[in-house]
């Protein structure tokens, strides 16, 4: 979905994006943004996250999911367990 709007550049340089343009871009407060500036053109570009953009990289085999759920239970319940001052 493509969504243009006007703005005005403020004196301190500050652009104000209207709901509809944050809506459409997923910006929200505390974004991080990459700002790409050409002759006459600027471009605010939402920066992937470390996560998002490694996303996918590593594939896990099916055999060791259930292994991984297995440690992820065990490291929630020694927590609740530390946490409760159950071990010594």
């Amino acid at each position: 979905m493509r969504v243009e709007d006007t703005g005005v550049i403020d004196k301190e340089g500050r652009i104000y994006l209207k709901e509809n343009i944050r809506r459409v871009s997923k910006l929200n407060p505390g974004t991080p943004v990459m700002i790409v500036a050409e002759e006459g053109k600027i471009m605010i570009l939402k920066k992937p996250s470390v996560a998002d953009k490694y996303r996918g990289c590593f594939k896990v085999k099916k055999e060791f999911k259930e292994l991984l759920r297995d440690v992820d239970e065990a490291i929630k319940l020694f927590s609740r367990k530390e946490a409760m001052g159950e071990l010594k």
